[in-house]
């Protein structure tokens, strides 16, 4: 699996990307823009799956547990990525582009197409992975759906 570090790393360059070829004025680009709309819709969906691929380091609390903390994460990683579409879109007249609500619909659907992956993911994925901190003894497989809390960033 890969580590935390070098997803980031690979984010941020992806995000680096994402903000410049959005902010080239269009008659710059090598290339002829046919259809924005599957550009946007994919470029989100790969941004919101590597935010939505970091790890985050998971706690065993028996089973007392919040059940609804994936949930509020992979809110959390939408409401993330919807916030970088608007300020990309928001800030692309300054640069010779136009701002279209277009574009915005693209982005939030490739987004939640790629957070709709993730939490299938984390449903059939992580649940069985190891709990941190050496409880693996308390955090069975049995209780693991909620057994497990978000704590923290964890890095690799």
């Amino acid at each position: 699996m890969m580590g935390n570090t070098l997803l980031l790393c690979i984010l941020l360059g992806y995000l680096g990307l994402l903000v410049l070829g959005t902010h080239v004025p269009e008659e710059s680009l090598p290339i002829s823009l046919h259809n924005e709309f599957v550009l946007h819709f994919f470029a989100y969906a790969g941004l919101a799956l590597l935010v939505g691929g970091l790890r985050v380091r998971r706690k065993c609390v028996g089973s007392a547990g919040e059940a609804g903390s994936g949930s509020l994460r992979l809110l959390g990683v939408f409401l993330l990525v919807m916030g970088v579409a608007v300020c990309d879109e928001a800030t692309q007249p300054f640069f010779g582009r136009a701002f279209e609500v277009e574009d915005l619909t693209a982005d939030f659907s490739g987004a939640a197409m790629a957070i709709y992956v993730v939490a299938q993911w984390d449903r059939v994925g992580r649940r069985s992975g190891p709990c941190l901190d050496g409880e693996r003894a308390s955090c069975s497989a049995a209780h693991r759906p909620h057994s497990c809390n978000v704590s923290s960033i964890g890095n690799d």
